[in-house]
This record gives C-alpha cells, sequence and structure tokens, in this order.
C-alpha cells in the first residue's frame, strides 16, 4: 500500500514548456514538506523534457496524449495520496507557504470541504491584487456568492480528498467545454461543505494572452453556461440550457434585458454585460 501524505498537488501540463519548471519549483519550495506533486503531461512540445529534468522524489509524472484538462484532473485524483487535493496551473506560482496555509485551515476547520486563498494576478510584467482580495480580510463564506460568479482562482484553491470524491471529482463534459471545471467542481462541493475564502495570498496567477482570447470563445461560454445552469438548479440537462441560453444572446432580434431578466439566469448573463455584446 503507498504511503499516505498531506497534500497532493495535481499539475496538468499542455504545451507549456516555458512556464512549467517554475511552476513545479514553485511547489517543491513550499514550506510545508508532506506532499507529493502529480503532473499530468499531455503536451507536444519540450514540456516533458523540462519536468523530466528535474529529480526529486516526491515528484511523479504521467504523460498521456488528448486527454482532455478534466480527465488529466480526474487521472491526477486517481493517482494521489493525499488527505487533501491542491489545484496548480502550469503557468502560475504557488508562494512559499500555500500549502500549509490551507492545510492548516482545512485541519482546523472540518466542516469545510474547499479553501481558497487570494492571488496576485501578473499581466505582461505587471502584477495587482485579485478582485476578491480588495474587500476581505477574514474568512468568507463562498457558498452564496458561488451562484453569482466565481470568485475562486484554481492554482489558490485546496479540497478536501472526502469532498471532492463525495461529488464525483471533476465532470467529464468539460473536456470538451474547458475554462469552468473548477467553477463546476466548486459549486457542487458547496452543496455538502462550506467553501471558504482566506484573505491570505498563496499564489501568482498568470493571464495570458491566450487566456484572454480564451475568455472571448464560445467554448469558455458554453463552460460557463453549464456550470451556471448547474448552480442554480435549472434543468436536469446543464448543456441544453446553456445551448438556450447562448441562442437567446446571439439573437439580435429580441430585447435582451427584457426576456433575460425573466430568467432565473437572467443577472448572471447582464453581470457578464450580455456577454462580450453577444460575441
Amino acid at each position: 500500500m503507498h504511503e499516505l501524505v498531506k497534500v497532493s498537488v495535481v499539475l496538468p501540463c499542455k504545451n507549456a514548456e516555458r512556464t512549467i519548471g517554475q511552476a513545479i519549483e514553485s511547489i517543491l519550495q513550499q514550506s510545508l514538506r508532506d506532499f507529493e506533486l502529480i503532473v499530468i503531461d499531455e503536451s507536444s512540445d519540450n514540456s516533458l523534457s523540462v519536468i523530466e529534468s528535474i529529480t526529486d522524489t516526491r515528484l511523479r509524472v504521467h504523460h498521456s496524449t488528448r486527454l482532455g484538462l478534466a480527465t488529466s484532473l480526474n487521472t491526477g485524483l486517481r493517482l494521489s495520496r493525499g488527505e487533501y487535493i491542491a489545484r496548480m496551473d502550469a503557468d502560475d506560482v504557488s508562494l512559499p507557504n500555500r500549502l500549509s496555509t490551507e492545510a492548516r485551515y482545512l485541519d482546523q476547520h472540518p466542516e469545510v470541504g474547499m479553501v481558497a486563498g487570494q492571488a496576485f494576478f501578473k499581466q505582461q510584467g505587471q502584477v495587482y491584487s485579485s478582485p476578491l482580495a480588495r474587500w476581505i480580510s477574514a474568512p468568507v463564506l463562498l457558498n452564496r456568492l458561488l451562484f453569482e460568479v466565481n470568485p475562486i482562482i484554481a492554482s489558490a484553491s485546496m479540497i478536501r480528498r472526502a469532498g471532492i470524491m463525495k461529488v464525483g471529482g471533476y465532470d467529464l463534459s468539460f473536456d470538451r467545454w474547458p475554462y469552468a471545471e473548477d467553477y463546476d467542481l466548486a459549486v457542487r462541493i458547496s452543496r455538502v461543505f462550506d467553501v471558504i475564502a482566506i484573505p491570505e495570498y498563496v499564489c501568482v496567477y498568470t493571464l495570458s494572452s491566450s487566456s484572454m482570447s480564451g475568455g472571448r470563445s464560445m467554448n469558455r461560454l458554453i463552460g460557463l453556461c453549464i456550470a451556471k445552469a448547474r448552480s442554480v438548479s435549472l434543468a436536469e440537462n446543464p448543456v441544453d440550457v446553456a445551448r438556450a441560453l447562448i441562442s437567446i444572446v446571439r439573437s439580435v432580434e429580441i430585447d435582451l434585458t427584457t426576456r433575460l431578466t425573466k430568467n432565473r439566469f437572467g443577472s448572471y448573463l447582464l453581470n457578464m454585460q450580455v456577454l462580450e455584446s453577444k460575441l
């Protein structure tokens, strides 16, 4: 039987040869020492060579192709041995006390299934605080807020294994429509555990040009709508709801404000500024 660890860090990697080394080193330099780092690599560039050049017994690598993000994350969960699961992205950096801060909070609060620290945002050489960090100075319950917006940065979050297993892990629908798999998971965990934001900064989150353009893509829109439809239990099939909502938003023949405010989903869509002015 494999020896258990306090924290399993799951890091999916796809064509991140320029940043994956720094991301890995930021985990290996954590003040908490009782962890493992599982990298799920499905790259076609030199990422795997960079990963394999790093020698550390806590680093485990699983290489595959065309898994999809949600499947990669579930693969990492299956391979993990930790009491807690920490997400990490290949272009982000964890601050040295990230794992110890979040693990300690989960140790002290058994009712909490997910804890989210704060992040510095890095974009084109500039660094600034995340929006949520600007107004919290103590732990904040996010369960209700999650029905309106997702304030959680994946690389700043840690999840209790019991919580993630109770809700069945990541939804494989998000292999096809990525970008909202972590939001969907947080929503489902919030139904059985508390989800808490803490004021401590735990990572540097990179806003790249690719992630910004991805934020305006139809795939991201569909993913967000699926997650949001599930969050408000709007229908048994959130994929169908997402398609219907997108059809409404993209239709120029209707009064969007009037139609959408009649829908339980309306305030969310309006807050997204009618989805980039109908894309």
